[in-house]
């Protein structure tokens, strides 16, 4: 059952990966059905909503948090208040990260953010400076789809449990 909510959300992101690469905006449908996918692969893995919930939330707090400092530093930059989300960010970016919630504990998804949203840096970056594009503009649910893919594959080889940190811990210490 694992394996065909992956397959499906592979596909998802697939497409909002050639939707956002090629237009720089997302598909609320597309968006949706991941959520739905999402949820029930957090729901056999874990088989209790109030967990799903509760490690969602944290997760969209800890986002929101970093929305908060992010704001701070563009508005202290600027010398004014500045707003993230349309600017700096787009809907679509902030959703698809929120969404990403459903799928780690908090410590997984911090993990994943920072290494996920690095790697994206470097890939715009690398974009943007050798490639001479034009445009700006980071296709943000793009570049985290590809790492997103690549655990979920790992996850599947090494049954590796994005709900426990202890596989992280014992790496850490």
């Amino acid at each position: 059952m694992l394996w065909l909510l992956d397959f499906f959300i592979v596909i998802c992101l697939a497409l909002l990966f050639l939707e956002d690469a090629k237009n720089r905006e997302v598909s609320l449908y597309i968006l949706l059905a991941m959520a739905v996918l999402l949820f029930c692969r957090s729901f056999v893995l874990l088989e209790s909503p109030l967990k799903i919930l509760e490690f969602w939330l944290l997760n969209t707090l800890v986002f929101v948090v970093e929305l908060l400092l992010l704001k701070m530093y563009f508005s202290y930059r600027n010398k004014m208040v500045e707003p993230i989300i349309n600017r700096y960010l787009g809907l679509g970016d902030v959703l698809f990260i929120s969404l990403l919630g459903l799928s780690f504990s908090t410590y997984n998804f911090v993990v994943f953010l920072l290494f996920s949203l690095s790697t994206a840096l470097a890939a715009s970056f690398f974009l943007i400076r050798y490639k001479k594009i034009e445009s700006k503009s980071i296709p943000l649910v793009s570049l985290l789809s590809i790492p997103f893919v690549l655990l979920l594959i790992l996850a599947d080889r090494f049954s590796l449990d994005l709900f426990s940190d202890l596989y992280l811990l014992n790496f850490v210490l």
